[in-house]
């Protein structure tokens, strides 16, 4: 039995520096890496959430859109080259890259890590 002095814990800390926002947008990319349709709600919610006012939000996003931009570009690459044949290696090899960046941001984001750096990649 609880004394009066005890109170439940609650997730502060993914309410605290906009977490729940970062996380939606990861989870949307995630989603958008499954299915394609939701990488335009992701890109929508993250140059929503573009102005950040701090520098733990600002470091996710801006690693969210250098992912976004880089993954787009290989996959552009990956696609000419396909007709050679490697390019549809070069298609699983940017999509776990991109897997491996999301997983890396969302436990960077719940664990309240800041990315260093400027481009992260």
């Amino acid at each position: 039995m609880k004394s009066s002095n005890q109170s439940t814990v609650l997730p502060t800390d993914l309410h605290k520096n906009n977490t729940w926002n970062l996380l939606i947008g990861y989870g949307l990319f995630v989603l958008g890496l499954i299915s394609g349709i939701f990488l335009i709600p992701a890109l929508i919610w993250l140059y929503y959430y573009r102005k950040p006012t701090d520098a733990f939000q600002q470091s996710h996003i801006r690693y969210l859109l250098s992912t976004c931009k880089w993954g787009a570009a290989w996959l552009l690459i990956s696609a000419i080259l396909t007709q050679l044949v490697v390019g549809y290696f070069l298609v699983f090899f940017v999509w776990f890259w991109c897997i491996y960046r999301l997983i890396k941001g969302i436990v960077y984001c719940i664990n309240n890590k800041v990315f260093k750096g400027a481009n992260h990649v």
